[in-house]
């Protein structure tokens, strides 16, 4: 997978899942046509994105088989506001039977080093990690890195 950028209104459309619409959100994932891209939302620029994933064959009994890794990583410095990285790329057919777990870690000046992680058969659809509220979504977890934690991979 080649890094690739993009910035188009395409990108901005957002599944809007809260009951007040004038909620916007901070980070969302955008999927189209096999592609996965981050798409920053906020009014800010962002330091990096880095992102990773990791798969699992789904068995008849609804367990995991085979575990297959894939050490993808891309690296993104300077995302800018309305802008989306592509961070993965999926085949609809070849991956339905998958259990994809995807990390995306992200520097933020206002809100410092974050971590979104979601799994989901098939790999994850277009869906807001962080909404503007501060509220996260449900098929996601978010965690902090804490200032004392090495960070020197991400650097």
């Amino acid at each position: 997978m080649h890094p690739k950028r993009r910035q188009d209104p395409d990108l901005l459309n957002y599944p809007h899942t809260r009951t007040d619409p004038s909620l916007r959100p901070r980070f969302c994932l955008h999927r189209s046509n096999g592609e996965l891209y981050f798409v920053n939302h906020a009014d800010e620029t962002l330091d990096w994105v880095v992102n990773g994933s990791a798969g699992a064959l789904a068995n008849d009994g609804g367990g995991a088989a085979v575990v297959v890794t894939d050490e993808l990583q891309c690296r993104y410095d300077c995302v800018g506001p309305g802008e989306g990285v592509l961070i993965d790329t999926f085949d609809d057919e070849l991956d339905c039977n998958l259990y994809i777990a995807l990390s995306v870690t992200i520097a933020s000046p206002s809100l410092g080093v974050i971590s979104f992680d979601c799994v989901r058969k098939g790999g994850p659809v277009s869906l807001v990690l962080l909404w503007q509220d501060g509220f996260v979504s449900p098929q996601v977890r978010m965690t902090r890195q804490t200032p004392n934690e090495d960070a020197s991979w991400m650097q």
